[in-house]
């Protein structure tokens, strides 16, 4: 089929196709996104060997990251739980680690 006929028959734009055809693998005409580095990703560290020792109250957990810094909120730290609780039961760590800002320990 022409590729102007496959765009038709599957309402897509005819450059998709395009693209799509052109490409070696799928791989490669599949959109990227920038990874972002979110405001709990220097704290996942601590987060998750916290989540490991047995601390799994969120609110307990809050208290912890903003005694060492993190400017964000309860909700945030509990939508990263929700979200990540796989892989906090099975003790993995996520791909996008950064060491937690060192605070004082008199802060």
């Amino acid at each position: 089929m022409a590729l102007r006929a496959i765009a038709r028959h599957l309402d897509l734009d005819r450059n998709v196709v395009r693209r799509f055809a052109r490409a070696a693998t799928w791989q490669q005409a599949a959109p990227t996104w920038p990874q972002r580095v979110g405001i709990l990703t220097p704290y996942q560290g601590h987060l998750h060997r916290r989540w490991n020792e047995g601390q799994h109250n969120v609110a307990a957990l809050f208290r912890e990251l903003a005694a060492r810094g993190f400017g964000g909120s309860e909700p945030t730290v509990r939508l990263y739980v929700t979200n990540h609780r796989e892989a906090l039961d099975l003790g993995l760590l996520l791909p996008l680690q950064h060491a937690a800002p060192s605070r004082s320990p008199d802060c």
